[in-house]
């Protein structure tokens, strides 16, 4: 093989290495999150809040707020969310939709939240990730990641990705 041929496949094997490495997911691709794009501004549109509640089959509890909601459209498509609930709602909120998976402290979830808001630090986060199957007007699976904010033990935020990557 003369040095032309070496460098062609060369440069072909790296090629495919980088594309496999950009499409590298865990096994069940609940650990890959579309990255927001930097030009996204939050609203607090009733019509965006109700079809990102429709796409993560949320239940919302009436005492809930929106604090903001972003929207991500592409070859996948995500959604960030954000409620300040009254303390007592949160369960309900989680129970509602049909989140089981039992959260854990600390903050597993990775992702910036909805533009305008931070995280509180320490003790008062907790985190996890569940998968909601098709159904109900979804016709593919939405990973779902959650983050309850309680450094205002009166007023928790919960935080929410839904995405279908």
């Amino acid at each position: 093989m003369d040095n032309s041929a070496v460098l062609l496949l060369v440069a072909a094997v790296t090629l495919a290495a980088l594309a496999l490495a950009g499409c590298g997911q865990g096994s069940t691709g609940e650990d890959r999150v579309p990255e927001r794009s930097a030009g996204e501004t939050a609203t607090t549109d009733q019509g965006v809040v109700q079809e990102a509640v429709a796409f993560g089959g949320l239940a919302v509890p009436a005492d809930a707020e929106v604090l903001g909601v972003q929207h991500q459209s592409g070859i996948d498509d995500m959604y960030v969310l954000a409620f300040a609930t009254p303390p007592d709602s949160v369960e309900a909120m989680l129970t509602g939709s049909g989140f089981t998976t039992a959260l854990t402290p600390g903050r597993e979830v990775h992702q910036r939240p909805v533009d305008g808001l931070e995280f509180g630090t320490g003790d008062e986060i907790v985190s996890g990730q569940d998968v909601l199957a098709p159904g109900g007007g979804r016709t593919q699976r939405v990973n779902r990641k959650v983050l309850v904010d309680r450094a205002d033990p009166d007023r928790p935020v919960v935080h929410w990705w839904l995405f279908t990557t």
